[in-house]
């Protein structure tokens, strides 16, 4: 295995492999049909939902560390206002026409921003966005002693860390919170996007979820058949399923009033052979195990249906000889 074999030929230390990838988060609401009571206890049902996106990048390693978060917002200027309260030093950003990372932007956080040490190699697992395989981005990376191992595209969901855990648990967090923010008539703005996804942060990139993001990768003990286990079980069934580390709510109770906030669904599209999960949720437990079930169930609804229709059969030919010996 390639991983395998960097690790081994380079000695890299565990605290020196990475896993980056990013992640998009919308501004505003995502939820709909938010119902609460006003003063006179009357309800009243209200939504926001903006389409404004911040694409934020984070890293994690092998040993539980989360870096710095790099968020890449949608303009030209960037402005002080959008990070109050919270030194520069915790973060990095940058803007961009589309919110997405782009070749350039990543190359030059690789150069300035990335803890690479001088004095040994760290190895690099992320998927070959062009933005992140580009001949000058490779040279940036080597030349700062950093090996990027790129992911196979087919694979992306199943040897990701970030998509196994973190990403999921931060999106359920943060929509919770946004939703106490609607309550409280905060308006959706750069600032309190930041300022939200700062606090859901330490839970969502806590050592305990980032090490359980590895382990169902199958690379914090390099056991290669977790990982083809788990691409065969989907091939199998034609679906994806990220997992999910803590239970959604459905019911938010606020300081003002009570809020019932109907638990988000999963957005499917068609695709050949299946459907595709496609919506904001990548953390829930998957429902092979129900699938499964109503094969099954099934299988023996069309056996008792045949054994029933065999039965009536004989009832049939056992009324027809008791007729005919009745008639004799």
């Amino acid at each position: 295995m390639l991983y395998t074999d960097y690790v081994d030929t380079y000695n890299i230390l565990p605290d020196d492999i990475w896993n980056l990838d990013e992640a998009r988060f919308k501004i505003g609401d995502p939820t709909t049909n938010i119902q609460y009571l006003v003063f006179n206890n009357r309800p009243s049902i209200a939504s926001y939902d903006s389409s404004e996106l911040v694409t934020t990048s984070e890293m994690i390693s092998r040993t539980g560390k989360v870096g710095k978060p790099f968020f890449i917002y949608k303009g030209v200027h960037q402005m002080e206002n959008w990070f109050p309260g919270v030194s520069t030093a915790n973060y990095d950003y940058e803007t961009s026409p589309s919110e997405i990372v782009n070749e350039s932007i990543f190359n030059e956080w690789v150069s300035d921003h990335f803890p690479a040490s001088e004095d040994k190699w760290t190895l690099l697992l992320m998927d070959g966005h062009l933005s992140h395989a580009s001949d000058r981005v490779i040279s940036t990376l080597i030349s700062k002693k950093i090996i990027p191992l790129y992911l196979p595209s087919h694979m992306i969901n199943i040897l990701q860390p970030l998509d196994r855990s973190c990403f999921g648990h931060a999106k359920i967090l943060y929509r919770r919170q946004i939703s106490h923010n609607f309550c409280a008539r905060l308006s959706p703005t750069n600032a309190h996007f930041f300022e939200t996804y700062m606090n859901i942060r330490e839970e969502a990139y806590s050592s305990k979820i980032i090490i359980e993001g590895w382990k169902r990768c199958g690379l914090l003990e390099n056991n290669s058949g977790v990982a083809l286990s788990e691409y065969k079980r989907q091939m199998h069934h034609d679906f994806v399923t990220p997992e999910d580390p803590v239970q959604e709510e459905s019911v938010i109770e606020p300081e003002v009033g009570n809020i019932s906030t109907p638990a988000p669904q999963k957005k499917l599209r068609k695709r050949k052979g299946g459907l595709e999960n496609t919506g904001e949720l990548s953390l829930f437990e998957t429902n092979a195990a129900l699938i499964e079930k109503v094969r099954k169930l099934e299988l023996e609804v069309k056996r008792l249906q045949k054994a029933l229709d065999e039965a009536l059969n004989s009832k049939n030919i056992v009324s027809m000889e008791l007729e005919h010996c009745e008639n004799n």
